[in-house]
């Protein structure tokens, strides 16, 4: 008797802590053996964010207080602490569905993400593609570098033509320096073989050798004729001062003698005083010798002179005379040569007035047609200046209405989905409430037979007690109902009240545009993000474009008909040009 109450004293108290009606007697119950003294029996304490298992307790498990001071012995496993593993187990399932979703959501952002790299790099592909069609394919090591070899080859393709637009600037000056160089030594070579021709022309034919010296006779005849003509007009003009200048000293002289003259009279007569007699004899006396020498020397001077212009005028005179002579022999070679001479001169003359007609006429097209160009090409800078900003106007027009009704339409769909929430949100707390009125209920409805399925159900696959398994099943119920209830109230506030402009196909989520980014069970804060993410990412977008709009080249055709346009808007023509200019431009 003793050894069977010590072995119900060892027998431990079932989970709960409470003794079983349904369980056998203790005293024909098997008694289990001692557990042996050793490690405690791991137990999860606390809920691990990871999916690994807990670490092992290395103290002991702690009894419940309540359940202890209630028995008034130590109660190990009590409702309470199965309510905690309860609770533990739901929070683990929660954040095991939760890292689902955040793995499920990543993997779709990785899918998005590795989808739109491969249409940009379908299209950097279909860009390499036009390149290598029109300069080839791009060197391997370039290809290999990167995964986008169509950006690479548009900018070695602009890199390549801005130094060949260099390249060239620098080419056309070297090639126009030579181009004026091989001109100047061509022309040099046309000219001296020209005169080299003509000199042997001339040595080759005696007749026009006789022709070019007696035309260079008569050219010396008519220069010695020339100088005799202007020496003897030059000694006429000497002549003709040297005897005024001897007038006027005679003049002088004399006019001085007659003063000492009547000087030496007032002396006489008494007039003036006998002491300055002898000084005014001795003064007349000079002054008169003085002009005698005077009036020798000029005459001495002026006989010189005479011989010396008669012997030059003489000298020209004789050999004037003698070209004279061979004029006269050769008059009629003369004319004949002079004749052919004039005619030759005549059609040197036109054909260099011709040329020079020919160039002033090239010089003044070509002129009038770089002015003209000059005129289009600074009027068309302009009107490329005023196309770009009126495209960079128009651009930025567009760009503030779509991004003010982005804005409007994200505003009005928040507010709209405010109402929604607000309407569904009353919609699940009505069907909370009738779905928990009707499970109260003591008779039967759909609410209780679904039920009574689903603790069924939860008993035979998961093996649930009856009261685990009923909160359970009324958590489901209640939450299926609060679901059902919720779509069918969003449903008719789209129907009756206003419907969203798109919709997304699998949580039928209300988006302000289709191309709206929207991640299905994100919250309000993250799609705010993501919609002031998108809204940033798009005005970057629009930014780019507007510097992309900055750098285009604007065509020719493009800028000339919104010339064209300009004009007819003010209804003047900014050029006006010769029908002969434009036709050598």
């Amino acid at each position: 008797m003793r050894e069977s109450l010590s072995k119900v004293q060892q027998m431990s108290l079932p989970r709960n802590g409470l003794p079983s009606c349904l369980q056998k007697s203790l005293l024909t119950s098997p008694l289990k053996p001692p557990r042996k003294k050793g490690k405690p029996i791991e137990r999860v304490s606390t809920l691990s964010t990871s999916l690994t298992s807990p670490e092992c307790s290395s103290h002991k498990a702690l009894p419940n207080a309540s359940a202890s001071a209630l028995w008034g012995f130590n109660v190990y496993h009590s409702p309470e602490l199965d309510q905690e593993e309860m609770d533990k187990l739901h929070r683990r399932r929660l954040l095991q569905e939760k890292l689902k979703v955040d793995r499920e959501r990543k993997m779709q952002a990785d899918a998005s993400k590795a989808e739109q790299k491969r249409l940009a790099q379908r299209l950097d592909y279909t860009k390499y593609l036009y390149f290598a069609s029109k300069y080839g394919p791009l060197h391997a090591l370039l290809y290999c570098c990167t995964d986008f070899p169509g950006r690479v080859y548009d900018l070695l393709v602009h890199r390549t033509a801005t130094t060949l637009q260099h390249w060239a600037v620098h080419y056309m000056t070297v090639l126009k320096r030579h181009a004026r160089f091989v001109v100047s030594r061509e022309f040099v070579a046309v000219t001296l073989g020209a005169a080299v021709s003509k000199r042997v022309a001339v040595l080759t034919q005696h007749h026009h050798a006789h022709q070019l010296r007696r035309r260079i006779f008569y050219r010396v005849q008519y220069r010695v004729f020339i100088a005799w003509r202007a020496e003897t007009d030059r000694g006429k003009l000497i002549t003709s001062k040297f005897q005024r200048a001897m007038a006027t000293t005679l003049a002088g002289r004399f006019v001085t003698w007659k003063d000492m003259m009547a000087t030496r009279k007032m002396v006489r007569q008494g007039k003036l005083c006998q002491a300055s007699v002898k000084v005014f004899h001795r003064a007349l006396f000079n002054r008169f010798w003085h002009w005698k020498k005077c009036v020798d020397k000029t005459k001495h001077i002026r006989s010189r002179f005479t011989n010396a212009c008669t012997r030059r005028t003489l000298d020209c005179w004789q050999q004037w005379r003698q070209f004279s002579t061979f004029a006269i022999t050769y008059k009629a070679q003369a004319i004949t040569m002079q004749r052919v001479w004039k005619g030759h001169c005549v059609r040197q003359y036109q054909r260099c007035q011709k040329l020079a007609a020919i160039k002033l006429q090239a010089w003044t097209r070509g002129r009038s047609a770089r002015q003209y160009a000059k005129k289009l090409r600074e009027q068309m800078h302009l009107v490329g200046v005023k196309l770009r900003f009126q495209l960079r106007k128009d651009m930025v027009t567009l760009h503030e209405t779509f991004n003010s009704s982005v804005r409007a339409a994200i505003a009005a769909e928040h507010s709209r989905q405010v109402l929604e929430q607000q309407a569904m949100h009353r919609a699940r707390e009505l069907a909370k409430r009738d779905a928990s009125e009707a499970l109260v209920k003591i008779l039967g409805n759909a609410y209780r037979a679904i039920l009574k399925d689903k603790i069924a159900l939860f008993k035979s696959e998961f093996g649930m007690d009856s009261k685990r398994a009923t909160i359970k099943a009324t958590e489901e119920v209640i939450q299926e109902a609060q679901t059902k209830a919720a779509d069918y109230e969003r449903v008719v506030f789209r129907q009756t009240h206003s419907a969203p402009p798109s919709v997304c196909t699998k949580c039928q989520a209300g988006l302000p545009l289709a191309t709206c980014p929207h991640v299905c069970g994100e919250s309000d804060g993250e799609r705010a993000q993501r919609q002031a993410a998108w809204v940033q990412e798009t005005l970057h977008t629009q930014a780019m474009a507007l510097a992309a709009l900055d750098t285009r080249p604007l065509p020719y055709a493009e800028r000339y008909r919104y010339l064209l346009q300009l004009n007819n808007q003010n209804e003047t023509v900014p050029l006006h040009y010769n029908q002969s200019t434009y036709r050598y431009l």
